[in-house]
């Protein structure tokens, strides 16, 4: 029988065991998340995004429940039986469709914020979509020969598979990431305080798709450093969780974004009103006898500013939605 060394417990079970907490508590922020979202925009949100999330979050909730099934059989059932330590449980292939499920539709609305942004083009849209659809198949290719393993240490000994699938997952990542910004910075109009907007928008695509890509690249030293332990399985088993986490908090900016952009118009209007001028009436006269050197009443200029159908209102409401 195939048997892990006792040495290497703190690297293998014990890594599994801290993905398992890990990922338990990024899965309770997500659902803190959740309730905001829907507390501040179940109104306003057209339906097929309010259900998408929804559906999003049924999905990941499933792959957490698997988790923890395999935390049980391993952690629980364990201690009665040892030998469960080395066979890996049935569910544990399971999980990966579910991550690659997850990945994909969190890579989706970010494309198609890309696909607005971009004024629908078709061709840029088409390579992101591309590159989402590689890292789908490539999970689901690596998936597939999970169920194939039935000990531990068959997954140990299959650690370039999954350093290769991390590796598109980043790139991915990264694409996405550096395309929005792009298009973001490209949008900018040159007023301050909507540029100000903007540049909080690159802030959340940095903070978001970036750190999705150093979360990947870090599972990626970690597996090279170490390929027969599970340290990797810490930051790959939270991976969905961060994908959730990160889309949910990009939607529930939104709120603080609109109410800045909002707020920069309202004093722009008052800035510019209070800059309106008036030229005194000079005299009453004829209409026959009104020439340019004459004024024939009082000229107000006011500039009203609709932020609702503003460029880069559309820019935020694209971008967030």
């Amino acid at each position: 029988m195939t048997s892990l060394p006792p040495s290497n417990l703190d690297s293998t079970y014990g890594c599994l065991f801290l993905s398992v907490i890990f990922s338990a508590v990024l899965w309770g922020v997500g659902c803190l998340q959740l309730y905001h979202y829907y507390d501040k925009f179940s109104t306003t949100d057209p339906r097929w995004l309010k259900a998408y999330i929804f559906l999003l979050w049924i999905v990941d909730t499933a792959q957490q429940v698997l988790r923890l099934q395999i935390g049980y059989v391993f952690f629980v059932k364990g201690i009665a039986d040892p030998t469960l330590l080395h066979y890996l449980p049935k569910t544990f292939a399971s999980g990966g469709i579910l991550v690659a499920i997850v990945d994909a539709m969190v890579q989706i609305i970010f494309a198609r914020r890309a696909w607005y942004l971009s004024k629908k083009n078709r061709i840029l849209t088409a390579i992101l979509c591309l590159f989402i659809l590689g890292q789908f198949t490539a999970t689901i290719i690596y998936t597939i020969r999970l169920f194939s393993f039935s000990q531990v240490l068959q997954v140990v000994e299959a650690v370039h598979v999954e350093l290769a699938m991390n590796c598109i997952m980043a790139f991915t990542d990264t694409m996405l990431a550096l395309v929005l910004i792009y298009l973001l910075r490209k949008g900018r109009s040159g007023i301050k305080t909507t540029d100000s907007i903007i540049n909080r928008l690159i802030i959340y695509t940095v903070g978001s798709g970036l750190a999705m890509a150093l979360c990947m690249i870090a599972a990626l030293i970690a597996a090279q450093a170490a390929p027969n332990s599970f340290i990797y399985l810490v930051i790959d088993e939270s991976l969905p969780r961060l994908y959730l986490n990160c889309l949910l908090a990009s939607l529930n900016s939104r709120e603080s974004l609109r109410e800045n952009l909002q707020r920069g118009a309202m004093e722009m209007a008052l800035h510019l009103e209070d800059h309106s001028f008036s030229l005194p009436r000079r005299a009453l006269v004829q209409p026959d006898s009104f020439s340019k050197t004459t004024c024939p009443g009082a000229i107000e200029c006011r500039v009203d500013i609709d932020v609702e159908s503003g460029t880069d209102h559309q820019n935020v409401s694209n971008y967030s939605a």
